[in-house]
């Protein structure tokens, strides 16, 4: 498996407009976004005024968002949308000055496909327009973030993992950590075209004791065997029995998922961020998104450490959506 490969393929073929709103204050993005336009990944929007214009080209397109042509039809369409919650006309044009709240409203009113921001802008930022914008797909109860490493070193294989929530559900119910998990096992084979194997993480292996943890993983399991998944999961379990054959065959001899599992399912998401980061970089590997999954459309959030090579894998990925939301 070649998943970065298989990524920009994936791009290449829906060739999608994606909005990256902090370009003209980030020059990681701002290269990230020329590469992509230049390998024809996707058409690429920038923001800014004259300064910018030197980058256009077929495949990079610069709105001033003052004197943007469709600004109005992008106020009106925010306003209809949160009217409900008092928002009003002049705070709808106050937002859209706003350049995540802008390019969500272009990729919400079909003038470009996907978002991708988080560079010099944290999370919460990104994502609150969103989730009040874009929401969840029909049948979504919990939007999450997933965060996906890559690398050939992992198990002295070329591997892949799924790690969620890495950036938006603090603190999930049991229902919600099994909505947590389908999202992943579908990010899973849509990604990494691999079939899913399920791990829920903690800080014991099948432990016989009930504490706060193993109760939540209990009761989520439990749910998605209520909902009759099709993928395979298991825990409660440490994450060297879920990665690690060897020590799987120690801690939990009997699991069909424990040192199989590509798909880590983290209790909360202050484990979640933590695990992702100590293993992309602790283990030199190569970190795409967060990806949020479950929305309308796709809008990706970066980690503020992000180099130009993960923001133009997370443009490619994002750009490769299109056509997987479902």
């Amino acid at each position: 498996m070649n998943l970065i490969k298989n990524i920009f393929n994936m791009a290449k073929k829906n060739f999608s407009i994606i909005v990256l709103p902090e370009a003209e204050y980030s020059e990681r993005i701002l290269a990230a976004g020329l590469n992509a336009a230049k390998m024809n990944l996707a058409k690429i929007i920038f923001f800014g005024t004259e300064e910018m214009r030197k980058y256009e080209n077929n495949n990079i397109k610069v709105i001033d968002i003052n004197s943007y042509e469709n600004y109005d039809i992008l106020k009106s369409k925010l306003y209809e949308k949160r009217k409900h919650k008092g928002l009003t006309l002049e705070q709808a044009d106050e937002l859209l000055k706003d350049p995540i709240y802008f390019g969500v409203m272009l990729v919400e009113c079909g003038y470009a496909d996907g978002l991708v921001a988080g560079a010099v802008t944290e999370s919460a930022k990104v994502l609150k327009p969103a989730l009040q914008i874009i929401k969840g797909r029909e049948g979504i109860n919990t939007i999450s973030c997933c965060s996906i490493l890559e690398g050939k070193t992992i198990n002295n294989k070329a591997h892949a993992y799924v790690l969620a929530d890495s950036a938006l559900v603090e603190k999930p119910t049991s229902e919600q950590l099994a909505d947590i998990a389908i999202a992943s096992a579908k990010t899973c084979k849509d990604v990494l075209e691999l079939e899913p194997v399920v791990a829920f993480l903690s800080y014991t292996t099948k432990s016989k004791k009930e504490n706060e943890v193993t109760n939540l993983i209990k009761d989520a399991m439990e749910i998605l065997k209520e909902r009759k998944v099709e993928f395979v999961y298991d825990g409660e379990m440490q994450v060297d029995a879920a990665i690690d054959p060897v020590v799987a065959k120690l801690k939990a001899p009997e699991s069909t998922v424990a040192g199989k599992a590509n798909c880590l399912i983290f209790p909360d998401l202050v484990s979640g961020n933590i695990g992702y980061k100590l293993m992309q970089r602790g283990g030199n590997l190569r970190a795409v998104g967060p990806v949020c999954q479950g929305l309308n459309k796709p809008i990706n959030d970066l980690s503020r450490g992000a180099t130009v090579e993960e923001i133009l894998i997370c443009i490619a990925l994002t750009a490769s959506e299109k056509n997987k939301i479902k």
